[in-house]
């Protein structure tokens, strides 16, 4: 006696099983990408920090003091004019605050393409160079 085989396919439960296995994975695979791109997008605010933190030092060489203000600087992270092209912001960097002996600055994650998922967050350097983050 032959057996004969039916169509081939995939019957309605196989799909429903890939569909479900496909969902879960997403359910988790997301949320550890967002995570992983804020990660990188911290970076940014580090790198400029940095900048900040080394044009400080220059000009209280120079100076005996710290700047309060980007424009007696030689690093002006609010400069946009200057970023080569395809730079994208995802930082709004406060004015330095400075006294004679300490200075500080904050940058603060824009809202504009910060995922919905994602709190507010701001990335801080002073002068001894300690960078804390609130993310």
């Amino acid at each position: 006696m032959k057996r004969t085989r039916g169509n081939g396919g995939f019957t309605l439960l196989e799909i429903l099983i890939v569909l479900i296995i496909i969902g879960v994975l997403a359910a988790l695979a997301i949320p550890i990408y967002v995570s992983t791109v804020e990660k990188s997008r911290k970076q940014e605010a580090y790198r400029v920090l940095s900048s900040v933190r080394e044009a400080q030092l220059r000009y209280r060489t120079a100076n005996a003091a710290y700047s309060s203000s980007y424009t007696s600087l030689d690093f002006d992270p609010t400069d946009t004019a200057s970023d080569p092209p395809g730079m994208a912001r995802h930082f709004t960097y406060a004015a330095p605050t400075a006294a004679a002996a300490t200075w500080s600055v904050i940058a603060t994650r824009n809202a504009t393409d910060r995922p919905s998922g994602v709190p507010a967050y701001t990335v801080t350097i002073d002068q001894t160079g300690t960078i804390t983050s609130t993310y």
